[in-house]
């Protein structure tokens, strides 16, 4: 891998051993994955293991040793960096049946390491929509730990972000760089396969979970490949861009698609095509709506034991 002084001098520990580690693993990431070099980034957004991930027990000792060892000496982030919502409000901790002593863990861990988080300087958004935070320009380089967001930075934005673990985003945010991979190469932008709504299909007439599962039908079909989405509205609102992006980004993985019409990077279908043949074309119509609803309804009666937002 190319490196250049400034890789360099963080490897030899010259700006310390918590910029030492964070550079380690950067490189030894970019390495894995075959990257030339490292790109400089202009935000990240971070799911440290010891504020999201069950900051208690046995994994919570595991991720506050990594992410201490990691943090050593850091007094300041190199780029703007927001965060993901805490594990738990301990204000509500005991009403959800938490036991006394897992709330001391919890707040001993995941307190200990939000204070810290804030004082290098993370804003405290703590949500898993840093879009509404954070715009980043065209073409700009991102690390992101969070499967929605990235495709929503990607795809709405044309900003570039690959699929970041929470280590992975903090050691970005310490060092201020990501292996040139993924979507972060031109070449990896170009959409694979194109999904078109079926005559049967009326948008106008969509709710909320129509979009879920116009998502998950089209996920189910495209699977890992980026897809090219046609005939969807231009005028398609925010709340309905949401649901079509939040489920399509966990069942699929991916971290880009395209809207035309709508993505910065498909003004039209030749454009996100890039003059490829697409490896398939696929139509969503009725009939996969309602085996989608089928799929994602597990529910074997009308009665409601729990409800979580």
């Amino acid at each position: 891998m190319k490196l250049n002084k400034d890789h360099e001098d963080m490897l030899a520990g010259k700006e310390g051993a918590g910029v030492q580690r964070a550079m380690e693993i950067i490189v030894g990431m970019g390495e894995a994955q075959g990257a030339e070099d490292l790109v400089k980034i202009s935000y990240a957004h971070l799911m440290p293991p010891d504020v999201m991930l069950m900051p208690f027990g046995k994994q919570g000792e595991w991720a506050h040793d990594l992410t201490g060892e990691l943090t050593q000496d850091i007094k300041r982030l190199k780029v703007p960096t927001t965060i993901e919502p805490k594990f738990c409000d301990l204000s509500v901790a005991k009403s959800l049946q938490f036991p006394d002593a897992t709330i001391e863990e919890i707040r001993t861990i995941q307190g200990k390491a939000t204070d810290f988080y804030e004082s290098i300087g993370v804003v405290p958004t703590y949500t898993a929509m840093p879009y509404y935070h954070y715009r980043p320009r065209q073409g700009q380089h991102l690390s992101v730990s969070e499967s929605i967001a990235t495709l929503w930075f990607n795809t709405m934005l044309g900003a570039r972000c690959e699929r970041d673990d929470g280590v992975k985003s903090l050691a970005a945010a310490i060092t201020g760089y990501v292996p040139r991979e993924g979507v972060h190469l031109d070449e990896n932008r170009l959409g694979e396969v194109i999904i078109h709504p079926g005559s049967d299909v009326d948008f106008s007439q969509f709710t909320d979970a129509d979009w879920d599962v116009y998502s998950l039908a089209s996920s189910r079909k495209c699977q890992d490949k980026i897809p090219v989405f046609t005939g969807i509205p231009n005028s398609i609102n925010q709340t309905d861009l949401k649901h079509l992006h939040a489920v399509i980004a966990v069942e699929s993985g991916l971290a880009l698609m395209h809207i035309v019409g709508v993505s910065p990077e498909a003004p039209t279908l030749e454009a996100a095509m890039g003059g490829q043949k697409p490896l398939m074309e696929f139509t969503i119509h009725q009939k996969d709506l309602d085996e989608a609803y089928d799929l994602a309804n597990t529910a074997t009666g009308s009665g409601v034991n729990f409800i979580v937002i």
